[in-house]
């Protein structure tokens, strides 16, 4: 834009009365700014020439031609473990990456208590992927099939990708392996005291049935909504302290005791996600230290944590059951065909 010859006349005028009002030390700040503003003008009135301007332009800021091709492969990587020391060290050190480690526990976090149930000789098998960008690794992508032997029991979870756009794992058989609860309530904890209804009191000295199961943790460990729900009591409540109780259907609720405080926002009827901190490990109430105490009822009674069997999530639909039951066929025979193929070059 120009500047009107009316604009610049007043423009002289008002640095003209600085002048005579600003001191003489102030003249070469004054000479600066005035300078700017020329240049600014100058440059207002600049145009850039068609395309030869324009192309010099791109060329002096380097930027980068996105609609350049880029070629993205993946390709499937397979690794067993068995674990000596623990899941983690051991996978690491049969070249798993941490994430996949990670995205194991989760899969597997439903059915297996990674903190407790883990033992040496226990194992794993899997095939993922990683994906190339232009022949470089950028990522480690999805695990597509994985199978887990712990305490004689094993596990194998299969992703599949439903009609609906969204992926899940499931069982050969086309169950969910995604549980409505999760095994524990508290991470990196050990269990302290267990389900026992002939227990003495630490504190009372009594007999008194222990309803639930106690883990110690560090004060201010977060503790999690072990399935989705509503809030039904967030308060003081005799010797459990600070206690939560969750509502998650009409068969199932959970409690958490002698809790530090609580999570910000929960309060009575506030509805909760699986896995969301609802508040902190502490001493309140009737404790000797640092624990969660935590119990699951069904239909009103109290009930081993430890023991009983949660309800699956929803298994797989109707329409896509049988293309999944040819997949997680193939996805079985590769794992099988993988395992065979590593322990055939072990053995030699």
């Amino acid at each position: 834009m120009f500047l009107s010859d009316l604009m610049l006349r007043k423009t002289l005028k008002q640095i003209r009365l600085i002048l005579s009002t600003y001191p003489r030390r102030h003249l070469y700040l004054l000479a600066t700014g005035f300078a700017l503003i020329l240049c600014i003008v100058f440059f207002s009135r600049m145009e850039l020439d068609s395309d030869s301007s324009k192309e010099s332009l791109y060329n002096q800021i380097s930027i980068v031609d996105l609609d350049s091709e880029v070629n993205t492969e993946k390709s499937l990587v397979f690794r067993r473990v068995e674990i000596s020391n623990s899941l983690y060290a051991d996978g690491l050190r049969e070249g798993l990456p941490d994430s996949v480690i990670m995205d194991l526990v989760y899969i597997f976090g439903w059915d297996i208590d990674f903190i407790h149930d883990i033992r040496p000789g226990d194992s794993y098998s899997l095939i993922y992927e990683e994906v190339f960008v232009n022949g470089e690794k950028k990522l480690d992508g999805d695990i597509l099939i994985a199978e887990f032997l712990n305490q004689n029991s094993t596990h194998i979870a299969i992703r599949y990708k439903l009609s609906n756009g969204t992926s899940e794992y499931f069982s050969p058989e086309g169950r969910n392996v995604k549980k409505a609860f999760l095994r524990s309530p508290v991470k990196f904890s050990y269990i302290s005291s267990k389900y026992n209804l002939k227990r003495k009191h630490p504190i009372l000295h009594t007999i008194r049935s222990h309803n639930g199961v106690d883990y110690a943790a560090r004060r201010g460990s977060p503790v999690r909504a072990t399935g989705d729900g509503t809030i039904l009591f967030a308060g003081v409540k005799n010797g459990c302290g600070n206690e939560i109780e969750i509502k998650h259907s009409e068969d199932y609720s959970t409690r958490y005791c002698h809790l530090q405080k609580f999570s910000t926002r929960i309060k009575k009827g506030k509805k909760v996600e699986q896995g969301q901190t609802i508040g902190y490990v502490g001493s309140s109430g009737l404790a000797t230290g640092p624990h969660l105490h935590y119990e699951f009822h069904v239909n009103g009674k109290h009930t081993d944590p430890l023991r009983v069997k949660f309800p699956n999530a929803e298994p797989i639909n109707t329409g896509d059951r049988k293309e999944y039951i040819e997949h997680a066929n193939n996805m079985l025979s590769s794992l099988k065909n993988y395992q065979i193929l590593t322990n055939s070059l072990a053995s030699k």
